[in-house]
This record gives C-alpha cells, sequence and structure tokens, in this order.
C-alpha cells in the first residue's frame, strides 16, 4: 500500500481456500476494485472455499459495507483483525441475521 491511502489485495492460496487479503481504505472507488477481485478469484476456485481477510483495512464505509454483506450473503467467509473491523464485521452479522441493508455508520 502507498502513501496515497488506498486500497491494496493480495491473492493467496491454499488447496482448501482461496484468500483476497484486504488493506487500506475500503471506500469508493476501491469498492469496486474489491468486487473485480472477488469476480476473479471466483473463476479459479476449483472447489475451494473463497476467504475475505480485512488484514488491515483502516477505513470503511456503508457502500463498502453493503459489499461485504452481499458477499457474506453469497457465502463467502469474511475474516478480519483489529477492534474497530470485529465491530463492523459484528454489525454485518447482525444485519444478516435480520436482513437489514441501512443499519451502520454513513
Amino acid at each position: 500500500m502507498n502513501a496515497s491511502g488506498m486500497l491494496k489485495i493480495s491473492i493467496a492460496g491454499s488447496q482448501r481456500h482461496r484468500y483476497l487479503m484486504v488493506e487500506g481504505i475500503l471506500v469508493a472507488p476501491w469498492v469496486a476494485g474489491l468486487k473485480a477481485a472477488v469476480e476473479e478469484a471466483r473463476a479459479y476456485l476449483y472447489g475451494r472455499e473463497l476467504l475475505v481477510e480485512l488484514t488491515d483495512v483502516t477505513a470503511i464505509n456503508q457502500e463498502a459495507e453493503n459489499t461485504l454483506l452481499a458477499l457474506m450473503n453469497e457465502g463467502v467467509t469474511v475474516r478480519c483483525h483489529g477492534v474497530f473491523m470485529k465491530h463492523v464485521l459484528e454489525e454485518l452479522a447482525r444485519r444478516r441475521q435480520t436482513g437489514g441493508q441501512k443499519a451502520g455508520r454513513k
């Protein structure tokens, strides 16, 4: 990731998983980059589970939260590190259970 605070997505894989490691600021216009990376990774799953790892996400907006929620609803596993992102994922899990799309930060 460079000093301008963009988004970095690294791809790795194992026999059981295909990983997208996400670092940086997850806001527009970079949410589109995450969506594109997910679609590309899906093309090469070969029976593996897709896992999005929010390794060092420092900011996230409503569009990104909605995108992560949609990915979770599609069966993508989303994991994170850090108190802030754990809180965000807990809120997304609540929204997923209730079917809500609007709760969260602006």
